[in-house]
């Protein structure tokens, strides 16, 4: 008899989440995997599988951040 494998658990997404994608733009803006766990009330160890799923070029998302809203300390 053969076996049928079928796939379980839900469909893999192909692009981050609204919290993701805000999380990776703070990231690439330079605030602390600590700092961001804090803030979204998460461990930086959760904060870190995030960067690591959605930061190297497993999926074709990269965050955009504008030079202007990173660096407006610059500016004054």
């Amino acid at each position: 008899m053969r076996r049928v494998l079928l796939k379980r658990g839900r469909k893999m997404q192909l692009e981050p989440s609204d919290r993701d994608k805000t999380i990776l733009k703070q990231i690439a803006e330079g605030v602390s995997f600590t700092t961001l766990g804090k803030e979204w009330n998460v461990s930086k160890q959760r904060i870190h599988q995030i960067y690591k799923r959605w930061s190297y070029g497993r999926y074709d998302y990269k965050p955009v951040l504008v030079v202007e809203e990173a660096h407006t300390w610059t500016s004054k």
